[in-house]
């Protein structure tokens, strides 16, 4: 599936567009798509399509555990620096290693979300979205958008 593809499934899936105000694209340099939708000052969620070796590692996951895979606690925040120059960021405070956490939080998201000399703390929690599947359930198509992708929620605390 292309990047526009899950873009578009995604927009009506959740009854969104790209243009909102609150609805943030981001292309991942590992050949991922994230889609932001920030719902409040406190909670946003993430939902990214999966790499190739994550379809193929989703081929033995079963649906009916819908289960957390991981949780994580992020740092969201922005700071203005000696020259003047705002800066964002995002930093784990704890979790699984080997999960990019804060790679699938764009700079306009975080602008979104935190005022300038501050920072929030988010709990993070990343489980796997699989829908109903026309093809047999562990083929290739039933694991990759749009049959298959990540949501990550972030809620601040």
């Amino acid at each position: 599936m292309t990047d526009e593809a899950f873009i578009n499934f995604i927009e009506n899936e959740y009854n969104i567009s790209r243009n909102d105000d609150n609805v943030f694209v981001q292309f991942n340099g590992n050949g991922t798509t994230s889609v932001t939708i920030v719902e409040s000052k406190t909670e946003f969620v993430v939902l990214t399509s999966p790499t190739k070796e994550e379809a193929e590692m989703l081929e033995n996951y079963n649906e009916n555990k819908r289960s957390i895979l991981w949780e994580a606690l992020v740092w969201l925040f922005k700071f203005m620096d000696a020259a003047g120059d705002v800066i964002s960021g995002c930093e784990l405070i704890q979790g699984v290693s080997g999960v990019d956490v804060c790679g699938e939080i764009s700079k306009q998201v975080i602008d979104n979300l935190i005022a300038v000399g501050t920072r929030k703390r988010f709990k993070v929690i990343r489980d796997i979205v699989k829908k109903p599947c026309p093809f047999p359930p562990h083929s290739q198509q039933c694991n990759e958008p749009p049959y298959a992708y990540w949501r990550t929620s972030y809620q601040a605390y």
